[in-house]
């Protein structure tokens, strides 16, 4: 009987530890209360209330190009000098939402772009040395929580081509230098010289003009020994002249008859 006794209180020892055991884990479980309306109709309201937060984003879809050899992203992540788009997310609900997630819907995207999240704003850039053509892909922004469903932003992004500069010989053929072409225009130094040079070269023929006589006003020179037309018209005349001057000597030294011994 000292047995049974035992075991009845056992028993009603581990009865009493397990229904406080169920009590303390049922009490965590939430319950529904019923409500009846005006109608007589029993409605059940659930403890779990959806979070007010209604999500716009701005862009709804990015596009821009650039050319190659452009700088984008790389393993560091994207930089400020980087070629980068934002996207702003707004919350007009009346929740609170201050992060978002980024992240890409294809995982294949990550070897041509790289995004990232900073509170409200969503920024995506292509990555560094993609070849000339279009790519594209998707931005999915979600929440830490779960209080909205994701939003999807279409991305694409273009490499043009980098225009090759002339070499020096086709620059040389394409391109003339305007300096060595002809100016038909005179310009307005050029004129000015022009016209001092002609009032100068006026002003000397005029004073020519004055100061010397003209040839047709001026009596031509008379020479004192005859014109013969010989050429030899000097050397004559300096023979007439000494046979004149030793006539006249000869004359002068002659002694009279009535003087002479």
């Amino acid at each position: 009987m000292k047995h049974l006794k035992k075991r009845r209180k056992v028993f009603s020892l581990l009865l009493a530890i397990f229904l406080i055991i169920g009590m303390t884990m049922t009490s965590g479980v939430p319950s529904f209360a019923e409500e009846s309306n005006e109608e007589g109709e029993t409605e059940i309201e659930s403890p779990l209330e959806q979070p007010d937060v209604k999500i716009s984003i701005d862009p709804e879809q990015v596009e821009w190009a650039a050319e190659e050899g452009y700088k984008g992203a790389n393993d560091d992540g994207i930089e400020e000098d980087a070629i980068s788009q934002n996207i702003i997310v707004t919350n007009t609900g009346s929740e609170e939402v201050e992060f978002v997630l980024a992240g890409f819907k294809e995982m294949a995207s990550h070897e041509q772009f790289m995004v990232s999240a900073g509170g409200m704003e969503v920024t995506v850039a292509p990555r560094e040395g993609l070849a000339p053509g279009t790519y594209t892909c998707v931005v999915t922004i979600g929440d830490w929580e779960d209080r909205f469903e994701d939003v999807e932003v279409p991305v694409t992004f273009t490499v043009t081509a980098k225009e090759e500069e002339p070499t020096d010989e086709l620059a040389d053929e394409s391109v003339d230098d305007p300096a060595d072409e002809p100016n038909d225009e005179p310009t307005d130094e050029s004129t000015k010289t022009s016209e001092e040079s002609a009032d100068k070269n006026d002003s000397k023929d005029s004073e020519k003009k004055d100061t010397t006589p003209a040839k047709e006003d001026t009596p031509p020179k008379k020479s004192a020994a005859p014109n013969t037309g010989d050429d030899n018209t000097p050397a004559l005349w300096f023979l007439i002249m000494c046979a004149v001057i030793g006539i006249m000597l000869g004359i002068g030294t002659k002694v009279p008859e009535g003087m002479r011994d």
